[in-house]
């Protein structure tokens, strides 16, 4: 029996582990139990082997059966703390710390009553003893549980702070002094006594002080060092508890250690408990402070807040003040007209002096009438739409307004939304654009102006091209063809075709002549003209020319100013104009022929870019024909556009008019309509210089021979060899050369006199007039002869000649040729040149 409860006993500790680890690491940990079951079946099989108590296999059934128990009682234990305790530690509050000792009273029954069952039907323990073996095996579970639990959990838990080196030397101390005491309590007799005293209390006071100073973890800590020494002593047979029997001396020793550990264990708590208030009042104390304080900056950040609210508001309204007399101010004078009107019903509000001012209307009418009744009748929708829309671009926009006079006029508005006193309002600003809209239209005449003299300048220069390269071909065609009826019999038979090529060549010069005056690249000798009798002039020739089913009406006027232009090639443009008015009157009509003095104004100017504004002398030519449109407008001066039938026209007639009265730094205009005939106007700029008398002309002197050596420079072979031909043929020594290197280079090497230089003006690198320079250094008194078929007096004031220069037309005759170059040999040194080309 005695062995038994020794067994019994022995185990105690594995319900303790049991119950501990389960609840520390949780009840959910399925694995862990397996572990524990097969740890508490070893332990029971090894206690009951090693006293002998029965057969192998009856120890091992009986284990595995305690095992279970042990097991089970562990799971419950666990699951009541669980459930009555939560996952906090049980040893911190003094209800959790009694709510363990109870689960622990509770959760012990399990396993004594399965192992004191299982022991007592293997036959390990009398029947009879059955309530000694349970409470025992109970009253060891239950110490066992009360005692290493609490060391287990609370040594389980993260320190909550690091102790300092005084509370590690306090920490030392107390458990040197509680194994003095506890040695002192349960160890042997004092020395030189045989006495044996009751000293079971004498480890209280320290215990204590571990209760007070180390918390739960410090008290458990204390427990188990003293029940470790007084179960060693009582083992050993010595301290208070050793009676006469092994179980008494077990009772009143399990009996100690649960009072003690409750007791100890409770005081700890109740001091963590305890300590743990005083932290979480402390906590709310500087919580509260701190919100207190927090509290307190809020009231006086509001606080402050507040005053400057109350004194930005007093700025606000001294500013609002200012700001609504700065805009009574920018309202009133603005020079630009502004109001205010109601969105709701479009009546003026409040309108400005300028608005006052350049409307016409009064102030009181103004706020008597709508924003409507400014608009044209047209304008009135959109301007009704529009006031409905707030934002975008519609704020701005272009509008047409109606003055008190009637006046249209173009504005630009600009809109803003406007609070008045509670009502919606627009404050609107008005630009008046209507110069700017007519300026701009202007601009874009101007520019359409512009474009079509740009392109009538190209086509000028295509035509004077054109012009120039036929020049070379014709004075080949036309000298060569009048070199061979030099040689030709009066009645040979091939007289008739030369006499035919040359009248043709003739006719082709007077095209390229046309070319040349639209293009402004012809010579011209003007002088200052009377219009008016340049129209007498022409006047008969014109009423034989028009017919007897086209009237003419010559108008002039008295006192007519004068101009600086050719009077033959005005002669040329009275007769166009006229030609090309009786063609536009195929049934006959009147042609009006009107002369005058006008004023050319800056807005006369400004509309076309390319008059000058002063005093001109108009001729005007008006008929009433079939007129012209548009289309035919913009095209009109353009060389060879004609609006007549395939063979009746060059298109050459009225581009030549154009070429002629732009190079006299003239204007034409043209006002027309398709059915109500056409008006041409021809601007002259006048000139206060009275007229010139009339020069004689010299009569063209016959051709003469001659023994000069000439110099000739020409870089088309076909006009060179030309006048090589003739200049040989009437006894000229000729040196010839395709380009101004070759004759500088011809003339160095020439020892005798040069007496004419005969070069073309216009060549590829260096032009003639550079030419006769270079070349007058070394021989001073040669004379020079000039020849173009592409020249006018601009390009001739470009090359760097004067009016008096010698200049030869192309193309030229070689009559012509000889006769202008014995002209210029035969003039004195120095003297300018004054035979007509």
């Amino acid at each position: 029996m005695r062995s038994h409860l020794q067994a019994v006993r022995s185990r105690w500790v594995i319900g303790i582990l049991i119950v501990a680890l389960l609840y520390y690491f949780g009840a959910t940990l399925g694995l862990r139990l397996a572990f524990v079951a097969l740890g508490a079946f070893l332990a029971n099989v090894v206690g009951f082997l090693a006293n002998q108590a029965a057969s192998a296999s009856t120890v091992l059934v009986v284990s595995a059966v305690i095992s279970i128990g042990n097991t089970l009682e562990a799971m419950a234990g666990a699951f009541l703390l669980q459930r009555l305790v939560g996952a906090r530690n049980p040893f911190y509050r003094t209800q959790d710390g009694f709510t363990f000792t109870v689960v622990a009273f509770l959760a012990c029954c399990v396993s004594p009553s399965v192992g004191t069952t299982s022991v007592s039907l293997a036959g390990l323990a009398p029947p009879a003893a059955y309530g000694t073996v349970w409470f025992t095996w109970w009253l060891g579970d239950t110490i066992g549980a009360l005692l290493v639990t609490p060391l287990l959990l609370t040594w389980g838990e993260e320190p909550q702070a690091r102790w300092s080196v005084e509370r590690h030397v306090e920490a030392g101390l107390l458990l040197v002094s509680l194994l003095v005491a506890s040695w002192v309590g349960f160890g042997e007799r004092i020395p030189g006594t045989e006495a044996q005293y009751p000293l079971a209390f004498v480890p209280i006071p320290w215990l204590v002080w571990a209760a007070f100073r180390f918390g739960p973890r410090g008290a458990a800590s204390a427990v188990i060092v003293t029940s470790a020494i007084a179960i060693w002593g009582t083992v050993h047979g010595v301290g208070p508890f050793v009676q006469s029997s092994v179980n008494e001396s077990l009772l009143l020793l399990q009996a100690f250690v649960g009072i003690v550990t409750v007791t100890i264990l409770t005081m700890a708590a109740a001091v963590a408990e305890r300590r743990d208030v005083e932290a979480r009042l402390r906590t709310a104390h500087d919580g509260l402070e701190a919100r207190v304080e927090e509290r307190t900056r809020e009231l006086v950040q509001v606080n402050e807040r507040l005053q400057e609210e109350i004194t930005e508001r007093r700025r606000a309204e001294a500013a609002l003040r200012r700001s609504e007399e700065q805009y009574r101010l920018l309202f009133e004078a603005n020079p630009y007209p502004m109001w205010v009107f109601d969105s709701e019903t479009f009546r003026f509000l409040a309108v400005n002096d300028a608005a006052i001012e350049h409307y016409g209307y009064s102030r009181d009418e103004f706020l008597a009438m709508t924003i409507l009744e400014i608009r044209p009748p047209e304008d009135v929708p959109a301007a009704r739409a529009l006031a409905a829309v707030d934002t975008g671009l519609a704020r701005r926009g272009e509008w047409q307004h109606r003055k008190k006079d009637g006046t249209i006029i173009h504005v630009e508005i600009t809109r803003e939304v406007l609070d008045l006193a509670g009502r919606s309002a627009r404050l609107v600003l008005v630009r008046d654009i209507t110069d700017l809209k007519r300026a701009a239209r202007e601009k874009e005449a101007l520019e359409e102006q512009l474009g079509q003299a740009q392109k009538m300048e190209a086509i000028g220069r295509l035509a004077g091209g054109v012009a120039h390269d036929f020049n070379n071909l014709l004075s080949v065609v036309a000298g060569r063809s009048q070199l061979l009826l030099l040689h030709l019999a009066p009645h040979d038979p091939n007289r008739r075709d030369v006499e035919l090529i040359q009248k043709s060549a003739e006719r082709a010069a007077k095209l390229t002549r046309q070319l040349l005056a639209f293009s402004r690249k012809q010579v011209l000798e003007p002088k200052i003209v009377d219009l008016s009798a340049v129209v007498s002039t022409v006047e008969p020739f014109l009423r034989r020319l028009l017919g007897e089913d086209i009237e003419l009406a010559v108008s002039r006027h008295e006192g007519l100013g004068r101009v600086r232009a050719d009077p033959g090639q005005i002669e040329q443009v009275v007769l166009n104009l006229a030609i090309n008015a009786r063609d536009a009157m195929p049934r006959g009509g009147r042609l009006t022929i009107e002369t005058a003095n006008v004023e050319l104004d800056e807005t006369y100017a400004r509309h076309r870019a390319e008059v000058r504004p002063g005093p001109h002398v108009m001729l005007a030519v008006t008929d009433t024909g079939v007129g012209m449109d548009a289309t035919t407008l913009a095209r009109l001066f353009e060389p060879f556009f004609t609006t007549k039938e395939p063979g009746t026209g060059t298109g050459l007639g009225l581009a030549t008019v154009y070429g002629i009265v732009k190079q006299s730094g003239g204007h034409v205009a043209v006002y027309s309509e398709a059915g109500h005939g056409a008006t041409f106007t021809v601007y002259l700029p006048r000139v206060e210089t009275a007229l010139e008398a009339g020069a004689s002309v010299p009569a063209a002197m016959p051709a003469a021979r001659g023994p000069e050596t000439v110099l000739l420079v020409e870089d088309e072979p076909d006009v060179q060899e030309l006048a090589e031909d003739v200049l040989k043929t009437w006894g000229y020594t000729v040196l010839k050369a395709g380009d101004p290197a070759e004759a500088l280079g011809l003339a160095g090497r020439h020892d005798g006199p040069i007496h004419l230089l005969m070069t073309d003006l216009i060549m590829p690198g260096m032009d003639g007039r550079e030419l006769a320079d270079r070349l007058l250094v070394d021989r001073p008194a040669m004379k020079l002869l000039f020849m173009s078929g592409y020249t006018d007096a601009a390009i001739i004031h470009h090359e760097g000649l004067d009016a008096g220069a010698s200049f030869l037309q192309k193309p030229f005759t070689p009559d012509a040729l000889v006769r202008r170059v014995r002209e210029v040999l035969n003039q004195p040194p120095g003297s300018p040149d004054t035979s007509p080309d």
